[in-house]
């Protein structure tokens, strides 16, 4: 049965309900009855009367036009227009809360937050560097850098857990919610044991490869896409004896164990030939990857310490991508 109101037009412009009076009172009201699902308990958490709490939400339906939940035995319940006024409403008590802590953390000289996430492989280096260039001039910085998948990086853009992120924009998404500005593509080898049977080979070729296993990513995962194509490309597919991981730390510990095989970005492979235990093979071609970008909401304002950061690390990207174009290939460290 269609939800029925007194009132028409259920939201109305974002203006209209700002002009019409809608308060974080009434939205702190509202989020907590989504929380308990009971105008008591509710009101209890706020600190405030249960008729002052009533009233506040009969308010809040007034101005919005349309009833927000549903009246049940047990309790309230929301309704389709209030599970989509939940969404946004949470948005707002989010920006506010970041708003509050912000100005505090200025006002107590601890210099603002950030929290940026990014892939793994393009941005760990770079992102310290930037980090530590600001931290000269916000010695109290508070900041929050997380490594994880595209997927997961873009989802928690969108829920305002991240202020901007280093990735790349998921096929699943809308790319009109975001401002993306590509930063390089990214080169990949194969890795393996620093005393692997390749490496001693006279000349090597990617078909030696199939007498090996090889540690991939599960299908669709980006290095095995990658990996998959430049095979291809050489008429061969990869390896039967394949052992599939998304572990980044089962990946090193099966690595170290074994003569097996594992496509690795550039930047992770150099920082895990440090160690002395890994080495790339010398490949006949390049092993390119989807390019990245950096990506933030499109309309979303970032404060001036995010801002800041912001700029300065796309610098830092761009600079890094223009370095990388003057370093000729067989620069590169491989060894075979």
């Amino acid at each position: 049965m269609p939800l029925k109101s007194n009132i028409p037009s259920p939201f109305p412009h974002p203006d209209t309900l700002i002009l019409a009076g809608v308060t974080l009172r009434q939205l702190r009201l509202f989020g907590a009855l989504a929380d308990h699902g009971q105008m008591q308990r509710a009101a209890e958490h706020l600190h405030i009367s249960q008729p002052a709490a009533s009233k506040l939400l009969a308010q809040l339906e007034t101005v919005v036009g349309a009833q927000l939940f549903e009246r049940r035995p047990r309790g309230l319940v929301l309704n389709l227009f209030g599970e989509s006024l939940l969404r946004h409403a949470q948005a707002i008590l989010t920006e506010i809360g970041l708003a509050a802590e912000e100005l505090s953390d200025l006002r107590n000289g601890r210099g603002g937050r950030v929290a940026v996430g990014s892939v793994m492989a393009p941005a760990v280096e770079t992102i310290a560097t930037a980090v530590n260039e600001l931290r000269r001039e916000l010695p109290r910085l508070n900041i929050t850098f997380e490594v994880e998948p595209s997927e997961t990086l873009v989802a928690r853009l969108l829920a305002h857990d991240l202020d901007f992120v280093i990735a790349r924009l998921p096929a699943s998404v809308d790319s009109t919610l975001f401002e993306y500005e590509e930063l390089s593509d990214e080169q990949a080898g194969l890795l393996v044991q620093a005393d692997h049977p390749l490496l001693k080979v006279p000349k090597f070729s990617l078909s030696m490869t199939m007498a090996f296993p090889w540690l991939v990513q599960h299908r669709g995962s980006l290095l095995r896409r990658g990996a998959e194509a430049m095979l291809l490309r050489n008429g061969l597919t990869i390896s039967n004896q394949i052992i599939e991981s998304d572990s980044f730390l089962a990946t090193v510990v099966l690595l170290s164990v074994s003569e097996a095989i594992a496509p690795m970005s550039i930047p992770v492979s150099e920082l895990m030939m440090q160690m002395g235990r890994f080495k790339l093979l010398k490949l006949p071609e390049p092993f390119l990857l989807e390019s990245y970008g950096i990506i933030r909401v499109r309309g979303r304002t970032l404060s001036p310490t995010v801002t800041a950061f912001y700029e300065r690390l796309k610098q830092r990207f761009l600079d890094k991508k223009r370095e990388a174009k003057s370093i000729k290939p067989a620069n590169r460290k491989v060894h075979g």
